[in-house]
């Protein structure tokens, strides 16, 4: 109950962000806020990881915006005048969609920087705009590849697209948020190689659940890529290629961060890493969840929205929960971002109504309700849902008095 709460509270303050900053009334592409916390969200899921959270969200919001206005909205004079703009980090004679994102990304850099600033004493300020900068280059690259039907070589490919899925740009400041070490950077590069194997990782993911969405669209893809270089392959082919690439990578990724010999990173960034894998694996492991408008609506509902519920012998239940036909039907395609936090509420509190011998995890529950359902819980359960992402508050402790209690 404690979780979902500061999981709403935080939603609604990164939905009056977007309004604000007017990146949720761009009129083009996907808004995409609900989406973008719960990605921040689902790995890293502790109460105590707000800011964190928040900014790993704002980020991924402007990376959607941003990314849909070099795909599909904006003409490239407006893209190069943009690129440019980042470069001398300077919005002067900037209008229209272009100033509302650099208006944006300066705003979110500049609040960064305080908090790392505030809490570890040290200005980022310079890094993160050169992080920056690298992702508005490639995003003009491959805009200009897409518009003069330009192949490159997959190597090629992958050195742009390792930067263009801005995975970087999302995770890393909340890294520096969370540690005062800095990484040990291999002279003449940016990012270490931890991060260059998350980078490789993502974009891998990315491609191999999008790719007919982004051939139809006349964008650049690993799949189509690997066939032109390999004419007597197939789809599965070359499916099955970068799906053999991505496992090598994740264990070379995953063998630093769960080995404590390599020191290149400090430990908090690799979590932080490997949050960022987790979460892309959930958005990317079967098919574009990130896209669907109606995909992650349960796994929303049941994590920000739905009270836990338990029965006479105090185990936990899952959550009653709309099955997926009736989902996109009360829907009608709409997003998550289309329905109001109410609305939500009224939902899953009106499917609770008439359950017999439950005890319900409510926010309007009875202090000696909440005491009752609280204090003794069975040792070491966890609930198995039909999808992880919805684990992330439903980790139950070991027998003991709740700490709720003892507040």
């Amino acid at each position: 109950m404690t979780r979902q709460s500061v999981y709403r509270t935080e939603l609604e303050e990164l939905k009056r962000w977007s309004k604000y900053m007017g990146l949720a009334n761009m009129g083009f592409g996907r808004e995409k806020t609900t989406n973008c916390y719960f990605l921040a969200s689902t790995p890293i899921s502790f109460p105590l990881d707000s800011e964190a959270r928040k900014i790993v969200a704002k980020c991924a919001i402007l990376v959607t915006v941003a990314d849909d206005f070099f795909d599909e909205h904006g003409s490239l004079d407006e893209l190069q005048c943009l690129t440019e703009a980042v470069q001398r980090w300077e919005g002067e004679g900037l209008s229209g969609h272009s100033k509302v994102i650099f208006d944006a990304l300066d705003d979110l850099v500049c609040d960064i920087t305080l908090k790392v600033f505030n809490q570890q004493g040290y200005d980022i300020k310079t890094h993160l705009q050169d992080i920056w900068r690298d992702v508005f280059n490639v995003w003009l690259k491959e805009s200009e590849w897409s518009r003069s039907r330009h192949a490159p070589s997959i190597d090629e490919y992958l050195q742009v697209g390792m930067i263009s899925v801005a995975v970087q740009a999302m995770f890393l400041p909340s890294c520096y948020l969370a540690s005062p070490k800095h990484p040990q950077n291999t002279r003449g590069t940016r990012y270490s190689k931890t991060t260059k194997l998350l980078m490789l990782s993502t974009r891998l993911l990315n491609d191999m659940e999008s790719y007919e969405k982004e051939m139809k669209h006349g964008k650049l893809n690993m799949v189509p890529l690997y066939l032109k270089e390999n004419p007597e392959s197939n789809i599965e082919d070359s499916i099955a290629y970068i799906h053999n690439k991505l496992d090598r990578l994740k264990k070379q990724l995953l063998e630093i961060i769960m080995t404590n010999s390599n020191t290149e990173i400090p430990k908090e960034w690799k979590q932080v890493h490997l949050c960022a894998l987790k979460g892309f694996q959930m958005l990317y492991n079967t098919y574009n969840l990130f896209d669907s408008p109606t995909a992650l609506l349960q796994d929303i509902t049941m994590a920000i929205y739905e009270p836990l519920v338990m029965d006479a012998q105090r185990m936990l239940l899952p959550p009653f929960v709309l099955n997926a036909h009736e989902s996109v039907k009360k829907n009608k395609g709409q997003s998550m971002d289309d329905t109001s936090e109410k609305e939500l509420s009224v939902k899953a509190q009106s499917r609770f109504q008439g359950v017999n011998r439950k005890i319900v995890y409510n926010s309007i529950a009875m202090p000696s309700k909440i005491k009752q359902s609280l204090y003794y819980v069975r040792p070491k359960s966890f609930l198995t849902l039909r999808c992880p992402s919805s684990y992330m508050f439903l980790a139950v402790p070991p027998i003991s008095p709740s700490p709720l209690l003892k507040m």
